[in-house]
């Protein structure tokens, strides 16, 4: 038997996240359609895999935002939605995606909806666009719910790209200055430790340490990359397990400065994502479940999907987000007289641009900041390694003068 995760649709509209024991995914696929489940996504749970060896079918980006303002110009123009879709495939360049519209486009032919067919493929897709076609499906306004989730797709993505563009120079900076130690540290200080052998001379604490640590390297040098790539291996496959992903990603909402950036990306990403759905005509119980799930920091997404009962039992969505002391209190503020105002999709569209340019202005600092600290921090150690071969010298020539 294999255990599954699996998050499920249920007959009352709900999504859940489960795991499930089957002989196969077919089987397990099987079993819940018979109870009146909806499998969404599911993926097989092991604590220490190869997962990273692994070829991933990964969709584009780009084409699947191409694809979604192309079909949403095609809806406008009066096509029938199949109509659409074929003609889409047809001159689909990308073939991941071309291999799924023709998929979609039978499951279409045969009597399902097309939130469901792009729900069957999990995780491929963000899991705010079933919910995004499904909303517009019910109301008749597909056409508009599509031009709403590429507006959201473009602006997160936007967001991701500044992130990540911030942190590549400090990355390749870091990079380098590792490359630069390791070279010294197994060629340049080694060359030292047989000079200072031959002369047999009392030397400083310091180069002591250094020559030391050299010499450890350099003669256990096979034996520490295959440790450090067991370590490595290990640590991915624990990260990748819910509990594990959930540590790392708490982790990293308290590292100095880069935790403040992420935390609001993850707040604005919730607040647009909710905005979305509620602006499409999903219930707000609904749109707060799906909203949590599709925020990428999972400490935020378990802590946001934890509250979802209590707001369908009735408390105020604003409370109950308030109560996971996750939420900056502006973004809480906000959400309770958009509650109480009924306007909710402004007010948590308000929020999220007001974190985008929290993000940004952050982000200045953050390199403002951590470019100087990266060099200082490298500069010292470089200096101390360079000291403590050099020293000795120094020790020799005063001596000899």
């Amino acid at each position: 038997m294999t255990e599954f995760l699996c998050q499920i649709a249920a007959p009352d509209g709900s999504v859940r996240t489960e795991t499930h024991s089957a002989e196969n995914a077919e089987a397990l696929k099987q079993a819940l359609q018979d109870r009146g489940y909806h499998l969404l996504s599911l993926k097989a749970r092991s604590w220490l895999s190869l997962d990273f060896l692994a070829r991933r079918d990964k969709l584009s980006t780009e084409a699947f935002l191409i694809f979604n303002q192309e079909l949403a110009a095609l809806l406008k123009a009066g096509l029938p939605l199949l109509n659409c879709l074929e003609v889409l495939s047809e001159r689909q360049q990308d073939k991941l995606l071309g291999r799924i519209l023709a998929e979609v486009i039978a499951r279409i032919r045969g009597g399902e909806s097309l939130s469901d067919a792009f729900a069957s493929y999990g995780d491929l897709f963000p899991k705010l666009y079933a919910t995004t076609l499904r909303s517009g499906e019910r109301s008749g306004e597909l056409e508009t719910v599509i031009r709403r989730f590429i507006q959201y797709e473009k602006i997160v993505l936007g967001v991701k790209r500044k992130v990540r563009g911030a942190l590549v120079y400090p990355a390749v900076l870091f990079t380098l200055s590792a490359i630069l130690i390791a070279v010294m540290v197994t060629y340049v200080i080694p060359k030292f430790t047989a000079f200072y052998g031959e002369m047999d001379a009392s030397l400083p604490l310091l180069t002591q340490v250094v020559l030391g640590v050299s010499d450890f390297v350099v003669g256990n040098g096979p034996l520490l990359v295959v440790g450090l790539a067991a370590a490595a291996a290990v640590f991915w496959s624990w990260s990748r397990t819910p509990a594990g992903r959930r540590e790392v990603d708490a982790f990293l909402l308290r590292v100095p400065l880069l935790g403040s950036v992420l935390h609001l990306f993850a707040v604005s990403q919730f607040t647009r994502s909710m905005g979305t759905l509620v602006g499409g005509g999903t219930t707000a119980v609904l749109a707060l479940e799906i909203s949590a799930q599709t925020v990428a920091n999972r400490d935020i997404s378990l802590a946001l999907q934890g509250v979802v009962q209590r707001v369908r039992e009735g408390e105020s969505l604003w409370s109950s987000l308030e109560s996971t002391r996750r939420l900056p209190a502006v973004a809480v503020e906000m959400i309770k007289v958009g509650e109480s105002t009924g306007a909710l999709e402004d007010m948590l569209f308000a929020a999220a641009e007001f974190f985008d340019e929290e993000i940004t202005a952050k982000l200045g600092r953050l390199m403002t900041l951590i470019e100087p600290l990266i060099l200082i921090f490298m500069g010292s150690l470089v200096a101390t390694l360079l000291a403590s071969v050099y020293l000795p010298l120094v020790y020799l020539v005063g001596h000899m003068k």
